[in-house]
């Protein structure tokens, strides 16, 4: 009789331990598939930054470019401001 019972509270024990390992099994695949698509939006997110970095370079490239004119014209109207034909340049540049 005492056999019996030891048989069946290991029986329960095994039962449990199953059903506990089964639950465990779930949550790593579930984690797994989680972990996944968190690398994948890291991929994508990365992507993006660099997309947006590339965007940043050019636009600072173009800035310096217009810069650079807008410093040129005004080079140049101040050259032409000290020629006699020229009195209103003067006062566009103030």
């Amino acid at each position: 009789m005492q056999a019996e019972q030891e048989k069946q509270t290991k029986d329960n024990q095994i039962k449990t331990l199953n059903g506990e390992l089964a639950k465990q099994d779930e949550n790593v695949a579930k984690l797994s598939k989680d972990k996944k698509a968190l690398e994948e939006t890291i991929k994508k997110t990365q992507a993006d930054l660099a997309a947006e970095e590339d965007k940043v370079n050019h636009l600072n490239k173009l800035k310096q470019k217009l810069e650079a004119s807008i410093d040129e014209v005004r080079r140049s109207l101040i050259h032409s401001a000290f020629s006699p034909s020229c009195d209103s340049v003067l006062f566009i540049l103030a």
